[in-house]
């Protein structure tokens, strides 16, 4: 039973960066239980707690601010256990360049799994540099100009 629960535990993982990777925000939910949260710690570095519809709607403003250039996900090293129905997944995420600049992140994600181990019941997202927070606020700033095509529209 342990052997079934610890591949099933693997195989979420791997939808949840499969998800990520293909720019699937919906497939990314799919893996989590209606209840799941998404906590992103330290909060000096976009720290909060998200609900799967807050997720949803942080990764699509997100997505929309940075013109849909999402980031590459990768999986350094996965440590689970079945018994505990959790894991860690150390990873990182790289994007191409973009108008704020290329993002680039190591992570480590604590994950709790429903006892079959084929959703997600928490996802705890450690951040190990303020980059993404940086990022973020360039992003921002980019977001709040008004493009070339909409300046040449207005009145002088």
């Amino acid at each position: 039973m342990t052997t079934d629960i610890l591949f099933n535990q693997k195989a979420t993982v791997r939808a949840l960066f499969d998800a990520l990777n293909a720019r699937d925000i919906d497939g990314v939910i799919a893996v989590r239980t209606p209840e799941c949260l998404h906590i992103v710690t330290p909060g000096s570095v976009l720290g909060e707690t998200r609900t799967n519809d807050e997720h949803r709607a942080w990764m699509r403003k997100t997505g929309a601010m940075s013109g849909r250039v999402f980031f590459t996900t990768t999986i350094s090293r996965e440590i689970h256990d079945a018994d505990q129905h959790e894991a860690a997944v150390h990873a990182h995420a790289v994007s191409p360049k973009t108008p704020a600049g290329t993002f680039k992140v190591d992570f480590i994600l604590f994950v709790k799994f429903t006892e079959d181990g084929t959703k997600m019941t928490e996802v705890n997202e450690v951040i190990t540099s303020n980059y993404p927070a940086e990022f973020h606020a360039k992003m921002h700033v980019l977001a709040e100009k008004p493009s070339a095509s909409e300046k040449a529209k207005r009145p002088e």
